[in-house]
Order: C-alpha cells, then structure tokens, then sequence
C-alpha cells in the first residue's frame, strides 16, 4: 500500500494548499462487499490521440491491474453529446464506476443522475457537473479550478505581452469550462495588472495535425499575434508543431500552455514555450482509481480533492514531467 500512502499525501497537501478537501477515504456509513467483479471505465470528451488523457487513462489501468478490477477508456472526440451517450451505455452494461472531466457542467446532469441512481459510483476527474447538492454530495471530485489555471497562466505569460497585445487561445472545445473559465481569469489578472488584452478563442478541434494546420494559417495571417496561450493539452501541442512547421522564430510568438506531450516538452526545450503550466498527472490518476474502488468495496465517503498546478520550465521539466511525456 505504499503508492496509497504517497498519494495520499500529495492530495492532502495540495488540498491544503487550496483550502478544498473533506476527504474521500471517509468512513461510509454501510459497507459495499459485493462479489460481482468491480468494473470501472473512464469516459474522457477528448480524443485518444490526446497525450495527457492517455496518459492518465494509463495510469488508472496501472491501478486498476494493482486492485485487481477490470477497465476499460473511451473517448468522445470532442463530443459531448457523445459522452453523454458513452455514459448510459455503460450504465446499461453495469459498470460499478465512472471516471471523467464534465467539462459542459450541464449536458450529461440527467444520465448522471439515473447512473447515481442505480449505485454506479461517479468520479469527476478535473471538469465538475453542475449537480443539484442531493446529488453532487454524492460524487467524488478531484477538481482543478479552471479559474486558478488561467490566473496561473496569466502569471507567467504577461510579462511577454505588450499593452493591448493580441493573444491567439487555440480551444479543442471553445465552450468547455476549461476554456471559459481560464480565458476570463486571464482577463481579470490582465486587468488587475493594467494591460488591456484581446484574446481570440479559435475552435481548432481534437485532432493535432488540423489544429496545427489552423493554428499555423492563424499566425501566418496574423504575423503581430503576441502571444499563443491555451488551456488545451492538444491544442498547446499543435502550437508547438505550426511554429516548427511554419519555421517561425522561437518566441515570436511565444507559448504558453501545458507541457504534457513530447512535441509540447520540446516547446519548453527549443524555446518555443518559454514557461508552462501543469495539473499534476500521475498520482492523482492513480487516486481516482482507488476512490472509486474504495467506495464500491467498502461504502468509503465521496469527498474532494484538488489537483495542484505546477509551473513548468527548462530548468525543471525533468522533475515536474514525466518521462512518458518529454
């Protein structure tokens, strides 16, 4: 139970740190025994060509295989209608849990509910519905505000925007709270540090040599873009590729965005993306395995969590990114 431990640990601290967490490892009032195999699948909105939810998807497996319960990931594509869908068909197969970013907090809140309803154990991993309390209370949450990711990217990229710059925010899903709500705390940092900025959201889709192709015909069209900044993990990795594709300087413009993907970490080392920031990926994807686990086998309380952010650059990319991902 090491990996238990230090997971633990690195939930409590980051939870400490943002004032969030009631602990889902609670006691639960009734315990939940069952003979049926645990089976446990994770329904991401994005693609499986991206890095970051394969990663993690990865990582579940991993922990899965260490519990000993079956799982299985899926992938909407961008979709999420589709992800609703992808939910009620598993709920229709009896799967005991559901891990995933609700990034629309309102599509997918009727088939959550009927899942909830027939006991399947619901994880959101990073994008959190908009629930009803009776409901919500019932969930796991390992949440990263969206806000705070903005705010912290807007810490390491203003000092490279001029006033009244024009920055390029590249979005796999434009209306996906990942996107909205980083997008508007950048603004408001913007604001509170006295540079007026416009950023154009430009809708690039999940698939990395398109979003490279539109993201280069973006900067080539517009040559005084100041800046390329996204909460996209796709989308920060296209980026990258349209700079190298389109042999523009270094930094002229410079990126900012996650560095999650090895064609992104070598944005961070060839000076394309001169600082990045990061949701902490790998024991927090081992600990919603475990929550869920924990919940179906022995009645554990739902609680909630949060997933630190850490600023990536040069100097400590080998530290805060795994090998998998440089």
């Amino acid at each position: 139970m090491k990996r238990f431990k230090k997971v633990s640990s690195l939930i409590i601290a980051a939870s400490l740190m943002a004032g969030l967490i009631t602990g889902c490892f609670g006691n639960g009032s009734n315990s939940k025994n069952t003979n049926k195999k645990i089976e446990v699948v994770f329904i991401g909105e994005s693609s499986a060509t991206d890095v970051i939810w394969s990663y993690r998807a990865e990582r579940m497996r991993e922990e899965a295989n260490r519990l000993g319960v079956g799982f299985t990931d899926r992938y909407a594509d961008g979709d999420f209608a589709r992800q609703v869908q992808m939910i009620e068909e598993e709920v229709a197969r009896g799967v005991s849990a559901i891990i995933a970013p609700f990034f629309d907090p309102e599509v997918s809140n009727a088939a959550l509910k009927k899942a909830i309803d027939k006991g399947v154990v619901v994880y959101a991993l990073l994008g959190v519905p908009n629930l009803p309390a009776e409901y919500l209370s019932k969930i796991c949450q390992a949440t990263t505000d969206w806000a705070d990711f903005g705010g912290k990217l807007a810490e390491v990229a203003l000092d490279s925007v001029p006033n009244g710059g024009t920055i390029l925010w590249p979005a796999e899903a434009p209306e996906g709270t990942y996107i909205t709500d980083a997008v508007a705390r950048f603004e408001k940092v913007a604001a509170q540090k006295g540079k007026t900025v416009k950023i154009n959201v430009v809708g690039v889709g999940s698939d990395p040599s398109a979003a490279a192709s539109t993201i280069l015909s973006y900067l080539t069209a517009n040559p005084n873009t100041a800046a390329v900044c996204t909460s996209g993990a796709i989308a920060i990795g296209a980026a990258n590729t349209a700079m190298i594709q389109g042999k523009l300087t270094p930094g002229k413009p410079p990126l900012f965005g996650q560095v999650v993907s090895p064609v992104s970490s070598k944005g961070i080392m060839g000076g394309y993306m001169p600082k990045g920031v990061n949701l902490e990926l790998t024991e927090s994807s081992y600990f919603a395995v475990q929550s869920v686990v924990s919940i179906v086998k022995d009645g554990a309380k739902p609680g909630i969590t949060a997933v630190p952010l850490v600023v990536v650059t040069k100097d400590n990319i080998k530290q805060t990114v795994p090998d998998q991902l440089r």
